[in-house]
């Protein structure tokens, strides 16, 4: 069966319009950006980038058509929603262990579950 996948493009994805058939398995990386506010109202700018690579096709086509948006929305909410718990001095001096949990998920697991199943 032939199944075809619209994709989220672009630092925001904000255009779903690339549309695949053929879906390759090498890893990837995509840009990203968006914006978050700290606990002491500064407006940040987050820029980077996400390295990533399907290693269940099957189970990816079941959960969503929209691989690349649900995994940046899904680390968009969760950065901004460990953002807003810090101040920006906090944010300098501790970005990478914000990082860490944004990728392991609240309940410490070696990585969010939410990636394993897409």
């Amino acid at each position: 069966e032939l199944v075809e996948l619209r994709w989220s493009r672009g630092r925001r994805r904000e255009r779903r319009d690339l549309v695949l058939t053929k879906v390759d398995l090498r890893p990837m990386y995509m840009s990203f950006e968006f914006n978050c506010r700290t606990s002491d109202n500064v407006e940040l700018v987050l820029e980077g980038s996400f390295f990533w690579e399907v290693v269940d096709l099957q189970a990816m086509i079941r959960f969503t058509s929209d691989t690349s948006g649900d995994v940046c929305n899904h680390a968009r909410s969760k950065f901004i929603e460990r953002v807003s718990k810090v101040t920006l001095q906090e944010f300098m001096n501790d970005f990478n262990k914000i990082a860490e949990k944004v990728h392991r998920g609240d309940d410490g697991a070696t990585e969010d579950s939410f990636y394993t199943q897409r």
